[in-house]
């Protein structure tokens, strides 16, 4: 086996990150050529990624995809054109050049998907194989879509399907097996960059949001930085296409699947006069669309309803630092919170679990 300490960081960078990047890398900076834009920049590191976690597929390769899309989609939310990702990994010098490539080769094909240039970064030792990216991206001066500006009486909407990485990962966890894995959020997610960049050039969102920790806690942000509280419907989140004969493998209902980090989907405002306008966006772009709820000045925090019960939103969340984060303790803890959280009426009732 080859290891990375064979060839040494300058050869590391020369004879395999430069057959990944598409930039030329070897300078101290990399140069992006662009017209009077403003400049939108994100950074985020990996986490374990979930097809190792939740599936058991320990491939490097969907570390350096995942690696790319966290980052991708908080471009995406902010509608900006996608430029630039920058890797900065640490390995091992023991760890195995082909494991090196795979996870190269994951960011690669991801940057590829999401229209971002790989463009370098930094390499150096480390305790195991992690990394952290910087994505740069671009909109026109004053159209940056962030997660203020929402009003009173908006609409509540998934930009994105809604479910899908927690139904394969129950499937998963349930002892099923996932296909296509190139298909399914759980391995390779993709972000929702195409459709948000329409919607931002039609002027039609009030804020938005990537959705990384969870339906209810990106809600929860939205309201809290612009004053307001938020009501979702649980009938509208239906379940996911094309999952008719999985019922028997999947038990979770699955309204809670929407509740789950995972979907790398968009959760957004749009004022009820331009809905019809992004759905039929939403449309020629072949993107979901599911208007669930909508943020109102007289609701404190979010409320959840169903079936004329309406009901204070639990915490499932992927915070960092508390303790009831997966990070802290653990996916099949998750899982569980996640299962047996109270839900107004098709969730837990006060007397027992009823899905």
């Amino acid at each position: 086996m080859t290891k990375l300490s064979d060839l040494g960081e300058r050869n590391l960078i020369s004879d395999i990150v430069a057959k990944y990047v598409e930039a030329t890398i070897g300078d101290d900076c990399a140069v992006l050529e662009r017209e009077a834009e403003q400049i939108v920049v994100t950074t985020d590191p990996v986490p374990p990624a979930a097809a190792e976690v939740i599936a058991g597929d320990s491939d490097p390769y969907w570390k350096g995809w995942l690696l790319t899309v966290i980052n991708a989609s908080d471009l995406a939310a902010s509608g900006a054109d996608p430029l630039a990702l920058f890797v900065a990994a640490e390995a091992p010098s023991d760890y195995s050049l082909d494991d090196f490539e795979r996870f190269l080769m994951g960011i690669k094909d991801s940057c590829k998907i999401e229209g971002l240039a790989y463009a370098g970064g930094n390499l150096r030792e480390g305790k195991a194989l992690s990394a952290v990216g910087v994505a740069i991206g671009a909109r026109r001066p004053g159209s940056v879509l962030g997660r203020q500006g929402i009003s009173d009486g908006d609409k509540l909407v998934v930009i994105g399907e809604g479910g899908r990485f927690w139904m394969d990962a129950m499937i998963c966890a349930n002892g099923g097996e996932i296909l296509d894995k190139m298909a399914s959020p759980l391995f390779a997610p993709r972000s929702e960059g195409r459709v948000m960049r329409a919607l931002a050039n039609a002027n039609l969102l009030s804020g938005a949001m990537d959705n990384s920790d969870g339906l209810l806690p990106s809600v929860s942000q939205l309201c809290n930085s612009n004053g307001l509280g938020a009501l979702i419907d649980l009938e509208r989140l239906h379940k996911p296409k094309g999952y008719d004969d999985v019922k028997e493998i999947v038990s979770m209902h699955y309204h809670r699947l929407w509740l789950g980090w995972g979907d790398w989907n968009i959760v957004a405002a749009v004022s009820p006069d331009k809905l019809t306008q992004l759905v039929d966006i939403a449309a020629s772009e072949d993107t979901d669309i599911c208007v669930c709820g909508e943020f109102r000045r007289d609701l404190s925090g979010t409320k959840l309803t169903h079936g004329g019960e309406m009901a204070d939103s639990p915490r499932i969340d992927s915070e960092r630092f508390v303790t009831d984060s997966w990070f802290s303790m653990g996916i099949q803890g998750y899982i569980e919170m996640l299962s047996n959280a109270y839900l107004p009426k098709g969730g837990k009732t006060r007397a027992k679990q009823k899905e």
